[in-house]
Parts: structure tokens; C-alpha cells; sequence
């Protein structure tokens, strides 16, 4: 279904705004919009370092086996509590 003349010249109107982003700044943050991550990653800007990276690991490993316990507990009600 073609669009009416008025439609198209707002399309128009409106796409004269839309030019992409102008500062430096805007352009460095538009510039991540498609990075890649693994082995494909052309930039390596966002790795952590060892450190931070372990210390996240951590916490997440810890979580991960709070939930784990607290879904154990949810699905086998006959399973013994270790408190």
C-alpha cells in the first residue's frame, strides 16, 4: 500500500534530522555500536584485567551456587538440608 503525499514529505522532512552523530564524542560511542566479541574482536578495548576479571568470576561462581542450592531445594523436597 503506497504511503499518502503529506506522509512521505514528513518522511522526508524528518529524515533531514537524522544524519548520524556530529561530536567526537557522539562518534567514539557509536563506534561500539558492532563490536565483536571472542575471536572475531578486532578491538580488545573492553577486556578487564586478570585480576578484576577473576574477582568477577568469583562472584559469579558464588551465585551461581546459591541459586543452584536454593533451585535444590525448590525441586527435591526430600533432599537434606546441610545448614
Amino acid at each position: 500500500m503506497p504511503i499518502s503525499k503529506k506522509q512521505l514529505m514528513a518522511n522526508r522532512k524528518n529524515a533531514q534530522k537524522s544524519t548520524g552523530p556530529k561530536t567526537p564524542l557522539g562518534k567514539l560511542r557509536s563506534s561500539g555500536n558492532a563490536h565483536k566479541h571472542g575471536l572475531y574482536s578486532k578491538n580488545d578495548t573492553k577486556t578487564p584485567s586478570p585480576k578484576v576479571f577473576h574477582l568477577n568470576q568469583s562472584l559469579l561462581m558464588e551465585l551461581l551456587s546459591k541459586e543452584m542450592e536454593a533451585q535444590n531445594k525448590k525441586t527435591n523436597p526430600f533432599s537434606l538440608s546441610r545448614s
